[in-house]
């Protein structure tokens, strides 16, 4: 296993280290959160620190990633019943190498129903070796028995400046600043970012979408919708930053040099749309907020964006 390194979550975890150390750490926990932002690496280093505490050869078995006392379950879809058949089998057969074992389960709320039913009774009855942990992004996807029965960390997105700070230098500062900028305070997130210049691009497409409505130069807004037709994905992160633009042009206009951008890089091309741009930005967002939502219900993505287009066309002059 790497060696890993904690941004943002350091006083969580010397929290849950001080837990540990006094015997005081409860023995089913929920990690929630937004994805990407250090939950999982929080509870890796817990664990850690959990088989450094009662046995020195369990803490070098689970740093080279083959130690049987740790069961990690994840999935990219479902977590299924017979993945928690084999956790509560793990849970039941007492550890080999120390006095604990740590079960943790990512992306907890991928469990289907009947795999969230068969871990309750270990969650209500855990042998005294052993520490769960459970981790998600959407802890409302867990049931309530399931959510009752675990002690909840809330973890926060981490800012701006914390996530470009863990970013590897390697990459150009400017596109370190981007990724760090459209993360949501998530360094998977902002590593994605980094390491796809399409996606880089895309991010700077609501100016060139601007600047072709302002010119009613339709042949450009086909194109644009064309690009993205085959990635509902990526069209819908295209109109969420097309509200990001939105809003940056609604600021100009009424602020005339704002403080806070999303494209503070842009001002000098935003204050020139902002002026020749007479629009009502609420119905603006209300039409591309309702693009989205069709994306969201399968509609398909060219033609949802180029009627975006064209609906926005007609309120702009």
């Amino acid at each position: 296993m790497e060696r890993m390194t904690l941004l943002g979550h350091e006083k969580q975890l010397e929290h849950l280290k001080r837990q540990v150390d006094s015997g005081e750490l409860s023995h089913a926990l929920l990690f929630s959160g937004p994805e990407g932002i250090g939950k999982k690496k929080t509870a890796l280093l817990l664990t850690e620190y959990i088989f450094k505490t009662v046995s020195h050869e369990a803490a070098k078995l689970f740093s080279k990633g083959v130690l049987p006392d740790f069961l990690l379950i994840e999935a990219e879809t479902t977590i299924k019943v017979e993945a928690i058949r084999e956790a509560v089998r793990f849970a039941q057969e007492r550890p080999l190498y120390s006095s604990k074992k740590v079960l943790l389960i990512d992306d907890a709320h991928k469990m289907n129903t009947q795999a969230q039913n068969k871990i309750l009774k270990t969650l209500e009855e855990p042998p005294s070796f052993l520490s769960i942990i459970l981790i998600s992004s959407n802890a409302s996807g867990l049931l309530d028995t399931v959510r009752s029965r675990l002690l909840t960390y809330t973890f926060e997105i981490l800012s701006e400046e914390e996530v470009f700070s863990a970013l590897p230098l390697a990459h150009a500062e400017e596109d370190r600043r981007l990724a760090a900028r459209f993360s949501a305070g998530s360094i998977s997130r902002a590593m994605q970012i980094l390491e796809d210049a399409d996606l880089r691009e895309l991010f700077y497409k609501p100016e060139e979408i601007f600047e072709a409505l302002y010119l009613n130069d339709r042949l450009s807004l086909v194109r644009i919708s064309r690009e993205y037709k085959d990635d509902r994905r990526r069209a819908s992160l295209l109109l969420e930053h097309c509200l990001m633009w939105l809003r940056d042009l609604s600021l100009f206009r009424k602020h005339g040099e704002p403080l806070s951008l999303y494209y503070p890089d842009k001002r000098s091309e935003l204050a020139r749309q902002s002026r020749w741009m007479g629009f009502d930005c609420a119905s603006s967002v209300a039409v591309v907020e309702q693009a989205k939502a069709r994306l969201e219900s399968n509609a398909p993505a060219g033609a949802v964006l180029l009627a975006v287009f064209l609906r926005l066309a007609g309120s702009l002059s």
